[in-house]
């Protein structure tokens, strides 16, 4: 899968990610099983997101800062 191809399968993801809600990995793992047609390791979806500057955020944190307490790194 090339990058271009990465980050269209990403954009129907982001949009639920960026209004708060948090990304499902078995549902993105399985939408990128389906495009490449093979089953593949969870690593290989965490390495996608990595790859897209994606990270991964504690609860906790990405709620202090969405109400005004500390920043999200």
């Amino acid at each position: 899968m090339s990058l271009a191809e990465e980050k269209v399968l990403l954009a129907r993801f982001a949009k639920a990610a960026g209004a708060g809600e948090m990304l499902n990995i078995h549902d993105l793992k399985a939408a990128y099983e389906k495009v490449v047609g093979h089953a593949t390791s969870d690593s290989t979806v965490y390495n996608l997101l990595h790859r897209h500057g994606w990270r991964k955020l504690n609860a906790a944190v990405s709620s202090q800062a969405r109400f005004g307490g500390a920043e999200c790194f």
